[in-house]
């Protein structure tokens, strides 16, 4: 099995759709669903307009989340309760350095089996992510179009 997984998708509807279908699945799985021993962490890298937004508000849908869910560029994280338990976190590095988000205590939230975090600009605090992390990488091919490339991590492949 492989540990990458590419999907274009031509609309944000379409985005949105990829995103709660993969959600679902992933939760499904041995390494991933019931019993995890720390939070389920999707890590986003891409250019700006690229989808990554978009596809944490698919995440966040098919969680149950009500909150509406808008990029944190500037408060650096967001938090939302999830139905079934747990938090949901958005966090964007964009703006901020990895130093910043050691000091706000964001290990804590990936010790947390119930939680669920996105982060946009992930390569920026690649440093203090989980090994477990869920890989997830946009391009923009057209106006509308993108390639979005989802990484498992090893570990993973072989609970499967």
């Amino acid at each position: 099995m492989s540990n990458e997984v590419k999907k274009k998708t031509s609309s944000a509807w379409q985005t949105k759709i990829f995103a709660g279908g993969l959600v679902k699945k992933i939760q499904q799985t041995p390494f991933f669903g019931r019993g995890r021993k720390e939070a389920l962490v999707f890590a986003f890298c891409g250019g700006l307009g690229s989808g990554k937004t978009t596809f944490i508000q698919g995440i966040a849908k098919e969680l149950g989340v009500k909150e509406k869910i808008l990029s944190p560029t500037f408060t650096l994280i967001r938090r939302a309760s999830i139905p079934s338990g747990g938090m949901f976190f958005h966090m964007d590095c964009y703006r901020a350095a990895l130093k910043d988000f050691i000091l706000l205590g964001v290990q804590e939230v990936f010790l947390c089996p119930d939680n669920v975090v996105c982060v946009e600009w992930a390569d920026k605090i690649k440093g203090i992510l989980p090994s477990s992390a869920i890989w997830l990488n946009f391009k923009t091919i057209k106006e509308k179009e993108r390639e979005i490339t989802v990484y498992f991590p090893e570990a993973a492949l072989r609970k499967f």
